[in-house]
């Protein structure tokens, strides 16, 4: 799990599938399988998606606002949702 949600920092930082995916060197359709797992896992919307298909704002991006800047705080939920 821990590579989707390097993916999907990356997704929030460059808001576009194709740049975040060339970022992380795989492909633009690898990312958004591993932001459908997380969104699936999560059970919610991650990203939300515009006409163009280009991710808008997320809702990690409007979070950052309220918590750690590095993303330590979706990972550390991840590990609560893991112990449990």
């Amino acid at each position: 799990m821990i590579e989707e949600l390097e993916t999907f920092l990356a997704v929030a930082e460059y808001r576009n599938f194709t740049r975040a995916a060339q970022k992380r060197n795989i492909s633009q359709p690898t990312a958004s399988v591993q932001i459908k797992k997380l969104e699936e896992f999560f059970g919610a919307s991650l990203i939300e998606r515009t006409a163009k298909h280009n991710p808008s704002r997320s809702r990690f991006q409007r979070g950052l606002s309220h918590g750690n800047t590095d993303g330590t705080d979706v990972g550390a939920d991840y590990c609560r949702r893991c112990t449990n």
